[in-house]
């Protein structure tokens, strides 16, 4: 028992580690089940916080759920706007996916504006102001002109032509015999920080990405998941989610995946080695305190006829550090000696025997009680 507290003082030490493992296991048995994947090889990798319907929930933050279309287009579904194909999720710059809206979306889109409220409580639209107007005949633009783009087909006619203009311009910019139409219109458009281009995108693509190829980009609205999910990208590192713990958590590089899993090895080894350790030594100790107090009973029983005890110091020397082996006894080898007077003698060593050592010491006594010209009382 006196191994109990040092025991319970080891599992102490190592309780914060054997937590600290637990969680880390919990951790890449996330990516385990939860592992990145994609509807087609060209398009966006599908990682916490998104999932793919097929996935368990625990992969994905609740609404965040991707489908793959049968022609292999990674579909997000938004309630009351219908579906959007996914183009690209930026997961490291402010968190967001760039979609291409659906059939179920109107083919002017300027016609219906009450459709392009697109928030919800998990995405808040990019969005940039414009202003319409209305010229009698078709304008010759040039490139420099990059605050004015158009005619807009749908809301034309032979006699008026509606342009676009960036709400930021001045009034200046209109042309002579164009008029405002309408003022401070909010229109969804893209995020290009996932494109890569020579110079500055042009207000007409800016324009044509909304109206004619249907690109809208939609931000993540932040919460303590999304965000700690963000810092843990830009750093990185992989994002994934606890459902004990309910929070996110970050995936560390593989070489210290390859670390801690070898580290919480070494401590379930040591979790179940020490007490066995611990177990044997006791009963090893009980064994030798038991083989000593017989021993010491033993000589008290003894003690008329007066036994000589010599250290395990002397009895090296009297054999001259076991030299000369003469036999194997019962219980051991037999050595030769030399007592310090010059009397030679026959010394046998306990190495094995069963009961605690009582069959040799039950043969030390029964050699004792032996009157014989070649046994001598030492």
């Amino acid at each position: 028992m006196a191994m109990l507290p040092i025991y319970l003082f080891v599992l102490f030490f190592l309780q914060p580690h054997i937590h600290f493992a637990l969680c880390k296991k919990h951790d890449t048995h996330f990516f385990d089940i939860c592992p990145p994947s994609r509807c087609n090889d060209s398009g966006p990798e599908i990682r916490y916080p998104y999932r793919l319907d097929s996935s368990p929930e625990s992969c994905g933050v609740p609404g965040m759920v991707l489908t793959c279309s049968e022609e292999g287009d990674t579909v997000l579904t938004l309630p009351n706007f219908g579906t959007t194909v996914v183009q690209v999720i930026n997961y490291q710059l402010f968190g967001y996916v760039t979609v291409r809206l659906g059939n179920s979306w109107p083919s002017c889109l300027l016609q219906n504006r009450t459709m392009m409220n697109l928030t919800t409580l998990l995405y808040s639209p990019m969005t940039t102001p414009i202003s319409l107007i209305t010229c009698p005949k078709m304008l010759t633009l040039n490139n420099d002109r990059d605050s004015l783009t158009g005619p807009v087909s749908c809301l034309s006619s032979p006699d008026k032509y509606i342009y676009v203009v960036s709400a930021y311009e001045s009034m200046d910019v209109i042309p002579f015999g164009c008029m405002m139409l309408e003022n401070g219109i909010n229109i969804l458009c893209r995020s290009y920080a996932d494109v890569k281009f020579d110079k500055s995108i042009s207000w007409e693509v800016i324009v044509d990405d909304f109206l004619v190829r249907r690109l809208v980009t939609l931000e993540w609205i932040e919460t303590n998941i999304t965000k700690k999910c963000l810092q843990c990208e830009k750093n990185g590192k992989r994002c994934g989610y606890d459902l004990t713990r309910n929070e996110a958590f970050c995936k560390p590089h593989d070489l210290n995946v390859r670390a801690i899993s070898a580290a919480t090895s070494v401590i379930f080894l040591l979790i179940l080695a020490i007490p066995a350790a611990l177990f044997y030594l006791s009963r090893k100790a009980d064994k030798e305190r038991e083989t000593r107090l017989k021993i010491e009973r033993f000589l008290v029983s003894y003690r008329i006829t007066k036994p000589t005890r010599y250290t395990f110091k002397e009895v090296k020397k009297i054999t001259k550090h076991f030299k000369h082996k003469l036999g194997q006894g019962g219980f051991g080898s037999v050595y030769k000696g030399e007592l310090p007077n010059g009397l030679p003698v026959a010394i046998k060593m306990l190495e094995q025997s069963k009961g605690a050592g009582e069959e040799f010491i039950n043969e030390v006594v029964t050699i004792g009680r032996i009157h014989h010209v070649n046994i001598v009382r030492l």
